[in-house]
């Protein structure tokens, strides 16, 4: 049997495993030229990153002092408890040990260990601000049980504090662990959140100044991520110091002030819009929420009806009740028809065509002018001088020109803008701009749809006592940059809203106002020695017999120095409540300014006595 010669197709399959072998050699050169030349320096930057981990330091936060330079918030070394991730979630004996101890519930001690379990060797903060009993049980805890140890021990940070944490709460506001949206926030403005950063107030409005600059410390670790040693510390730099336009006497003088009434102070230098004090009352302790505060006691905040987190000086809008009759007198120049030689016959109210029931007045004042009419606070006067002269447009077209209806722009924010009724306000809920006579009517005097915050009637009374011009309103009055090269950032007062009005005009409206301290309806509240200006309010509170009580005052009246609103919810009239207030806090601060020192209660006690 004859066959077939198979060279050719033996020598072609013994070809085939040679060219395999060259293309898997030519595939390996290529392989490693791409690990080796391509991407060798990213490669031996991920080398070293794998056996090194940083350690952020906390920034010292800035420190924040008051107009004259009192420190009040600072930084000092606190207790912070620790944890080693690996050891500390492996015991659930010790979770529940230290948690009951620091006052967390063990989900959250173990869900906070978690977030840093990715370098399971490397300790992390999980509380801050530990009482020293807590800490002195955790540190006996460790020198008896080594394993303990492993998990948990104390360290010392740099922690917030505050000199007067309830009297300026609603200024400085507060800081605690960021979440989401505070990350959010803060990378927008080109930085990286700390340990803890500001959630309201000056704290949070000023974050990137006084956030500081993180240090690091480097370690090395091994193949299980354990530290080696340590190759390097950057340190971190402390965050700008804040100078506040508060004076801290005067803001726990108004404090203290106001008792136990439920209400707010605002003090304002009206030559530059920076305030003096801020004071809503009641207040809460901002240094509850340093390193975490408990569910008991922020409950026990939040669920206080008179709502302390709440700041009324900024953002409760009430009726200004007959402050707004500064407005009324403003809107009658704006239309060309103030006068001080208008009179009105007030027979104890307003009467609409002589019939119906009056809107009342306190009094019944006969045939009177403006300046008494002020000084008494006569409804009738001023509802004539707004309905019947201003008219609504130029009501309106004051509140517009003294901020009323508007947010005034203030650098921590948290503002409100109170209502006005505008065509827009108006048309919203009727379909057309249709006001009745009687809402005009109490419009002209401050009641109906009208609303506005103190912060908001202390800007009116700055507008007065400057002649026509207001300043943006401010908390912060210089920021000093931690790189000593740079000179400290003054902040400038920035004019607000302008009325260039004759000057028998603002004559007459100062006078009218230091008239109603004088022997007007806020004489009882006069300072001896001290030319004071203002205005009482008593703005009824819808569905109660109780009214609000508001005073704005100016001082002294040859050179203001402070303008203030005061408002004590439902505690009577003006005159009662609000009105002494006011006037205490203006002779404080000419006090403070003139170095005067204050008497001392014994001091006190034999002056009643002589």
């Amino acid at each position: 049997m004859i066959h077939e010669e198979r060279g050719d197709s033996i020598s072609g399959r013994t070809a085939i495993l040679p060219s395999l072998l060259t293309l898997g050699l030519v595939g390996l050169f290529f392989r490693f030229w791409y690990f080796q030349v391509a991407t060798a320096d990213e490669l031996i930057a991920e080398a070293k990153r794998s056996r090194t981990t940083d350690i952020k330091q906390l920034a010292p936060r800035g420190m924040i002092v008051d107009r004259r330079g009192t420190l009040i918030a600072g930084v000092r070394r606190e207790v912070v408890v620790v944890a080693t991730p690996k050891f500390a979630l492996a015991s659930k004996k010790y979770q529940a040990q230290v948690a009951a101890l620091i006052g967390l519930s063990t989900d959250k001690l173990v869900k906070q260990i978690e977030r840093e379990k990715w370098r399971p060797y490397v300790e992390t903060p999980i509380k801050a601000e530990v009482t020293l009993a807590a800490a002195t049980k955790i540190e006996e805890w460790g020198n008896v049980d080594a394993d303990f140890r492993s998990a948990f021990r104390v360290d010392w940070m740099p922690m917030r504090y505050y000199k007067n944490a309830e009297t300026l709460g609603h200024v400085l506001g507060y800081v605690q662990s960021p979440n989401a949206e505070d990350v959010k926030r803060i990378r927008e403005e080109g930085k990286e959140p700390a340990m803890f950063v500001g959630k309201t107030g000056v704290e949070k409005s000023y974050e990137a100044f006084l956030m500081g600059l993180p240090g690091k410390e480097t370690l090395e670790v091994d193949s299980k991520r354990r530290p080696v040693r340590s190759i390097g510390v950057d340190s971190p730099t402390p965050g700008a110091k804040l100078e506040l336009t508060i004076d801290d006497e005067l803001q726990k003088f108004a404090y203290d002030r106001l008792g136990p009434l439920t209400g707010a102070v605002v003090a304002i230098e009206p030559s530059t819009g920076e305030i003096l004090c801020l004071v809503s009352k009641p207040s809460y302790d901002a240094s509850l929420f340093l390193g975490g505060i408990s569910a008991a006691e922020y409950d026990a905040i939040t669920s206080d009806p008179r709502k302390p987190l709440f700041n009324r000086a900024l953002q409760a809008a009430y009726a200004p009740g007959s402050t707004f009759k500064i407005v009324t007198a403003i809107a009658a120049q704006l239309a060309g028809k103030f006068s001080t030689g208008t009179t009105a016959f007030c027979a104890g109210g307003y009467f609409f065509g002589g019939k119906g029931r009056p809107i009342k007045c306190l009094g019944h004042h006969g045939s009177i002018s403006f300046h008494n009419a002020f000084v008494k606070s006569c409804n009738t006067f001023f509802i004539n001088l707004g309905y019947n002269i201003a008219g609504k447009a130029h009501l309106r077209e004051a509140c517009k020109l003294v901020g009323l209806g508007e947010k005034p722009g203030l650098d921590i924010g948290g503002d409100g803008r109170g209502t006005v009724p505008t065509a827009d306000f108006i048309t919203r809920y009727r379909g057309e701009d249709r006001m009745m006579g009687g809402e005009i009517a109490n419009f002209s005097i401050g009641q109906g749809e009208v609303s506005t915050t103190p912060l908001q009637m202390a800007q009116v009374a700055a507008f007065v006592a400057n002649r026509g011009r207001s300043y943006r309103p401010h908390l912060v009055r210089t920021v000093f940059d931690p790189d000593s090269g740079k000179q400290p950032t003054r902040i400038q007062p920035e004019l607000l809203h302008k009325l260039d009005a004759p000057p028998q005009f603002w004559d007459a409206l100062l006078g009218a106002m230091e008239g109603v301290v004088s022997y007007g309806t806020a004489a009882r509240s006069k300072v001896p020695g001290v030319r004071i200006g203002g205005k009482t309010g008593s703005a009824e509170v819808r569905g109660q017999h109780l009214t609000n009580s508001w005073f704005v005052g100016i001082g002294p009246m040859d050179k203001p120095g402070i303008v203030v609103a005061i408002l004590a919810e439902r505690a009577g009239h003006g005159s009662e409540a609000a009105a002494p207030i006011g006037t205490a806090v203006i002779k404080k601060y000419l006090d403070i300014k003139a170095g005067k020192k204050p008497v001392p209660p014994s001091a006190q006690v034999q002056l009643t006595q002589n």
